[in-house]
C-alpha cells in the first residue's frame, strides 16, 4: 500500500497517519525522510540516486518529515520551514542539474499538519526517458529500485530500459499511424464526409498505457468543454473507446470534425472540414488552421488538466492526402505561385509538453516551429 492511488493534491495529514497506523513499509513506490538532504556534496547525491531511482522504476513518493523505524513510519514532526516555495524551487532545480536526461513531470507537494509544521511530498512519475543518471560534480551512475530500496544498476538493468524507451516511442508513433489507417477506411470514431484528405491531432501522456483509466462521465454533462476542431458540436455519445463529439455541415450529412477522448485520457481530434477540395483549387487556409488548433488545443489541455492527467504530453499533428494542396491565407488570398505540398501525408515532428501551457500565448509560442515547419513544406521545402 502507499499513496499513490491519490493525486498528490488529495493527499491529507488522515493519509499520513494511515500510513503509520498500517505500518506501511518503505518498499519500490514509497520513501520516508525525516530531514531534507543538506547542502553538503554526499548529502545532494543521495537525494539525486533517491530521486533517480523512483524514475528509473515506475516512480513513487519521497516523504520527508517523517520519522521511521526498519522502514516504517512512527510519527510526523514535519519540517518547520517558513518559505516553503522557495525550499521547492531549491530541489527542483537540484534535480534538474543533477540528473540527465531530464525527468519530467515531477510534482511537489507541502501537507499541513496539526502542529502547524508541514510534510514534504516529492512525487517522481515513472519515467518514459529512461534511464536516468545521476550527474552531480561529474558522477555517472544509475539507480534504480526494489522493496528493498534503491540500488546502482548493472549493465543489464541500464540495457534493459534504454530498450524499453526505444519501445515508449516507437508506442506512440505506431498509434498514431493505426489511428490515421482507421480514419483513412471510415473505421475510427465517427465515418466522416470524405476522408481521403483530414488533418489528425493526437494528445498522449506519457503515462497514457499504464493502469489508470479515467471517470469521462463529466464531458457527457458538459460536452461543450471538448469542441472538435472545426465547427460547433451537432452531437455527442459515449463509444467503445471513451467519448466523441462531432460536428456536422447538415443534419444529413456525415460528421466533418471529430473529438474523442480515450479512457486513458489521450486525445484524438480530427477535421475535414478546414481543407478546401474542388476542381480548380485544392488548399487549406493557414490563418484557419492555426487559429482553430491553438483556440481547441487550449481546451483540450485544460480538459487533461481538469481530469488530473500528469505531463508530460505529446504532441503529434499530421495532415493527410493532400499532396499538391496549396497554403493560402484564405480561399480569396493565396499564398506563392508553386506546386504546394509534394508529399501526400505530412507527419510534423512531435511537440513535448513537460508542463500544461498557461494560456493560449504560452501554447502559440510552443507550436511556432510546427507551423513554421508546415510553412515550409508548403512551399516544395523538403526538411
Amino acid at each position: 500500500m502507499s499513496l499513490m492511488h491519490k493525486t498528490i493534491e488529495q493527499i491529507n495529514e488522515d493519509d499520513l497517519i494511515y500510513l503509520k497506523e498500517s505500518e506501511v513499509q518503505e518498499s519500490r513506490v514509497i520513501e520516508y525522510k525525516e530531514m531534507l538532504p543538506s547542502d553538503q556534496e554526499e548529502a545532494k547525491k543521495e537525494f539525486l540516486a533517491d530521486v533517480s531511482s523512483f524514475a528509473n522504476a515506475g516512480g513513487g513518493d519521497i516523504l520527508f518529515g517523517v520519522s521511521a523505524t526498519k522502514g516504517v513510519p512512527t510519527s510526523f514532526p514535519g519540517l518547520d520551514i517558513d518559505d516553503i516555495d522557495s525550499v521547492i524551487l531549491k530541489y527542483e532545480n537540484l534535480i534538474r542539474t543533477g540528473v540527465e536526461p531530464r525527468i519530467f513531470g515531477i510534482q511537489t507537494q507541502a501537507i499541513p499538519l496539526s502542529n502547524k509544521n508541514i510534510i514534504l511530498v516529492i512525487r517522481i512519475p515513472n519515467s518514459f526517458n529512461s534511464p536516468h543518471m545521476m550527474t552531480l560534480k561529474k558522477s555517472q551512475k544509475f539507480f534504480t529500485r526494489n522493496s528493498a530500496g534503491k540500488h546502482q544498476m548493472d549493465i543489464t538493468e541500464i540495457r534493459s530500459s534504454f530498450l524499453n524507451t526505444s519501445v515508449m516511442s516507437h508506442r506512440i508513433r505506431d498509434f498514431q499511424a493505426e489511428r490515421n489507417s482507421l480514419i483513412q477506411i471510415n473505421e475510427a470514431s465517427v465515418s466522416l464526409l470524405n476522408n481521403s484528405c483530414f488533418i489528425t491531432l493526437h494528445l498522449i501522456p506519457y503515462n497514457a498505457w499504464g493502469n489508470q483509466l479515467y471517470d469521462l462521465t463529466r464531458f457527457h454533462q458538459e460536452p461543450t468543454t471538448l469542441p472538435p476542431l472545426y465547427g460547433s458540436i451537432s452531437d455527442f455519445r459515449f463509444n467503445l473507446e471513451g467519448f466523441v463529439t462531432f460536428s456536422k455541415f447538415s443534419v444529413n450529412e456525415h460528421p466533418h470534425s471529430y473529438v474523442q477522448i480515450f479512457r486513458n485520457g489521450i486525445i484524438e481530434a480530427v477535421d475535414k472540414g478546414m481543407i478546401k477540395v474542388d476542381s480548380k483549387k485544392n488548399l487549406i487556409p493557414s490563418v484557419a488552421f492555426e487559429k482553430n488548433i491553438i483556440e481547441k488545443l487550449n481546451r483540450y489541455f485544460i480538459e487533461l488538466k481538469n481530469l488530473r492527467i500528469v505531463p508530460p504530453v505529446v504532441l503529434l499533428l499530421s495532415v493527410n492526402g493532400i499532396k499538391n494542396f496549396k497554403l493560402a491565407v484564405s480561399p480569396e488570398i493565396w499564398g506563392p505561385d508553386n506546386d504546394g505540398f509534394t508529399k501526400n501525408n505530412i507527419l510534423l515532428p512531435e511537440v513535448i509538453f513537460e508542463t500544461f501551457p498557461e494560456n493560449p500565448y504560452a501554447l502559440a509560442r510552443s507550436l511556432k516551429p510546427l507551423f513554421d515547419t508546415f510553412g515550409m513544406l508548403a512551399v516544395g521545402q523538403n526538411l
